[in-house]
């Protein structure tokens, strides 16, 4: 499988660029006072790091080995934006949508903050525009395809003693998804934190059930239909997740 690394060198390339926007995006949307007081920086200057970290890193590093893993797992598909790979990822995208509106009505009356980050401020078009490039295809690059693919990579090479060209049991798929979830999921503590300023039972059950069970869903995705359908789930997720809550709830 001489070819994987240049397949995986063009990939990261090619995902670059991708990173470096969603990297500039996330940096305009969440730059703030605090932020330039504690870490001495302009805000031209945190765009920048940001967006260099999100291409270089994320996209790039992590795009590269990703591959590389998923290409010795049997996990690259061929991009085919069939009905079979489109409804799955549509539907998917709607069940996202829904479980923003449940903690919308559910979580939003318990956690004010929660409530005050639900305004039309918070989806304009910067913003969902960071959503969908930074959540729908750099997060599914860090997480589905490296995450997830390292981890089921680990459990492979544990399991398969002896045999190099051991198949992948499909219960490793399972586990590897699950984990790379949960990671997802706890991936995103510190953001609460910051948010809420506390971790309490409530806040901590939220983001587990929030990012745990979509990130399932993207991981079951990526699993069965490719790498571009969970990338196309997650974007959804966040502009059916806009258009719905700006025009019919906010």
């Amino acid at each position: 499988m001489r070819w994987i690394h240049s397949h995986a060198l063009r990939f990261a390339l090619a995902m670059l660029p991708v990173g470096l926007l969603g990297g500039a995006l996330v940096g305009l949307t969440t730059f703030t006072d605090e932020i330039a007081a504690q870490a001495h920086l302009s805000k031209s200057a945190y765009v920048l790091v940001t967006a260099l970290q999100t291409g270089v890193l994320y996209t790039g590093l992590l795009g590269y080995f990703g591959y590389v893993l998923a290409g010795k797992l049997n996990l690259l598909r061929r991009i085919s934006w069939n009905t079979s790979t489109l409804l799955p990822a549509v539907f998917t995208g709607v069940i996202g949508m829904l479980f923003f509106l449940f903690d919308y009505a559910f979580f939003g009356p318990k956690i004010p903050q929660v409530a005050d980050s639900y305004t039309k401020a918070h989806y304009s078009l910067l913003q969902v525009l960071a959503g969908v490039v930074y959540g729908g295809i750099i997060e599914e690059v860090m997480l589905r395809l490296f995450m997830l693919s390292l981890l089921a990579f680990l459990l492979w090479k544990l399991t398969r003693g002896r045999r190099d060209a051991a198949p992948v049991a499909p219960w490793i798929y399972v586990c590897a998804n699950i984990g790379a979830a949960l990671l997802f999921a706890a991936g995103h503590l510190p953001a609460s934190y910051a948010l809420f300023g506390e971790l309490p039972a409530l806040i901590v059950i939220r983001c587990f059930l929030m990012n745990g069970v979509l990130g399932l869903l993207f991981g079951w995705l990526y699993i069965k239909k490719g790498l571009p359908a969970a990338m196309l789930a997650h974007a959804l997720t966040h502009a059916i997740t806009a258009v719905v809550l700006v025009s019919l709830v906010l």
